[in-house]
C-alpha cells in the first residue's frame, strides 16, 4: 500500500506519515482496490450512463491529483446530476486521507444533506 499511495499522492513518505487507523482501514479495503481498477477496463461506461445515475454524489479532486484525474473528474462533474464537488487546494489524488481536515466536514454536511 505504501508505493501505491505515494504514487497517486505524487509525494513520496505520504503512506508513512498517515495515522495508523488510516492505514489500517485502506489495507483492509486494499483487495476492493483490484475490482475498481480493473472495471473500467472490462466495461466502459459512457456519460450517458454517469447521467442515468440517480443518486447524490460527492466527489473530491486534489488541485494536485495526476493529470489523468483532473479530466476524469471534469467527466463526472459534466456528466453526474445530483453531484456536488469539491476541489481541495494542494491535495493529490489521495485527498480524503491527505486533507482530511477538510475532506470530513465536507462528508458530514454530504452526509447530512442527504439524510434530510
Amino acid at each position: 500500500m505504501a508505493s501505491f499511495v505515494d504514487v497517486w499522492a505524487k509525494k513520496k513518505g505520504v503512506w508513512s506519515g498517515l495515522p495508523d487507523t488510516v492505514k489500517d482501514m485502506m489495507t483492509l479495503g486494499s483487495n476492493r482496490l483490484y475490482h475498481e481498477w480493473m472495471t473500467p477496463w472490462l466495461e466502459e461506461p459512457t456519460r450517458h450512463d454517469l447521467a442515468a445515475l440517480n443518486l447524490p454524489v460527492l466527489l473530491f479532486k486534489g488541485t494536485e491529483t495526476l493529470p489523468s484525474m483532473h479530466r476524469v473528474c471534469e467527466i463526472m462533474q459534466d456528466s453526474l446530476p445530483n453531484c456536488r464537488y469539491v476541489e481541495i487546494d494542494g491535495a493529490g489524488h489521495m485527498s480524503p486521507f491527505t486533507h482530511a481536515k477538510v475532506a470530513l466536514p465536507e462528508m458530514i454536511e454530504f452526509l447530512s444533506a442527504i439524510k434530510e
